[in-house]
């Protein structure tokens, strides 16, 4: 009787063993040989908003607060077709350890609003075309296991993926195929002091793919840009006359006065004067520039004093592609 027991306990220990062995490797994710790390963020402890649903109209978009450890990764993908070619592969991996929350891709995710309402690690270390991206968050079936998010997009034959693992135990492998060759220096780092910020707006630009117009002042709830000629306005229309093949996207912000719906609308309007000036004024084609806006969803600054909310009203000029 013993001995049986002692076998029964044997086969429950391996069956148990059996059960999790595949979620010890479940955040070891292979990528092409030809995958390129660009760059790896390290918090720890950290936070991670992990999206768990698509973007809403009425209420934004919905996301879980994960805290731990948090491993942000940028890839580059030499040849890639498609944001749906890169996730692909990638999904037929983790479905088998992980149970997948929310897969959508560009206007399914809920677009503009979706893309800039996520955690994104800035350019050059990821582009994401605004008309083609694929998103997937997972969560892991080992209950002591992380979340894992992918964002992919494509521009000019480069593929670009951006992997999250929140809340994974320190030991968690983070190496995503040991045969990719990793761009040098990679960036590992908890905390990272900033560089002087240069001011004129191509080489911001450059550096970040994004920038802040700071020259356009709006009062709460106004849209209009006050004044014949805007300094910032007028360089990036230099800048997309020197770089004929790059489109830009105008993102109209607000601070938090006032509904959300209301402030969409407001922050959008923001947005397409930003565009109409380049095109009334500097000829630039409709089919190179976006406009739209997120409302209040996206501050840089708190929003209970007049200098925060103040802040909060801007317009950011920021690359979407360059096909």
């Amino acid at each position: 009787m013993i001995a049986l027991k002692t076998r029964l306990f044997a086969f429950g220990i391996f069956v148990v063993l059996a059960g999790i062995a595949p979620v010890a490797q479940s955040d070891t994710l292979s990528l092409p040989e030809n995958a390129q790390r660009h760059e790896q963020v390290i918090t720890d402890p950290g936070r991670y908003l992990v999206p768990m649903a698509r973007w809403s109209a009425d209420g934004g978009l919905y996301s879980k607060p994960v805290q731990g450890r948090i491993v942000k990764e940028s890839w580059h993908i030499s040849g890639a077709k498609s944001a749906v070619q890169i996730m692909a592969p990638i999904l037929a991996q983790i479905e088998k350890t992980h149970e997948i929350i929310l897969d959508c891709s560009t206007q399914d995710c809920g677009g503009f609003d979706f893309r800039f309402a996520i955690e994104v690690l800035p350019a050059p270390s990821i582009y994401i075309d605004l008309t083609a991206y694929r998103f997937v968050s997972a969560r892991s079936k080992d209950p002591q296991g992380g979340y894992l998010t992918l964002l992919s997009s494509t521009q000019n034959g480069v593929g670009y993926l951006q992997i999250v693992r929140a809340g994974f135990a320190q030991e968690a492998k983070t190496d995503i195929a040991k045969d990719a060759p990793v761009l040098e220096p990679a960036i590992e780092s908890v905390t990272q002091s900033n560089p002087a910020i240069p001011t004129d707006i191509a080489t911001r630009l450059n550096q970040s793919g994004r920038v802040v117009l700071e020259d356009l002042v709006f009062k709460s709830g106004s849209t209009e840009l006050g004044g014949d000629r805007v300094q910032s306005l007028d360089e990036i229309a230099s800048y997309l006359n020197t770089h004929p093949d790059t489109r830009i996207a105008f993102v109209g912000h607000t601070d938090a006065t006032g509904s959300l719906k209301t402030n969409q609308t407001v922050s959008r309007r923001r947005a397409t004067s930003a565009m109409s000036y380049l095109i009334d004024k500097h000829g630039i084609r409709r089919s190179r520039l976006m406009a739209e806006g997120v409302g209040y969803l996206a501050p840089v600054a708190r929003n209970d004093t007049e200098t925060g909310r103040e802040a909060n009203r801007r317009v950011e000029a920021v690359i979407i592609s360059l096909d």
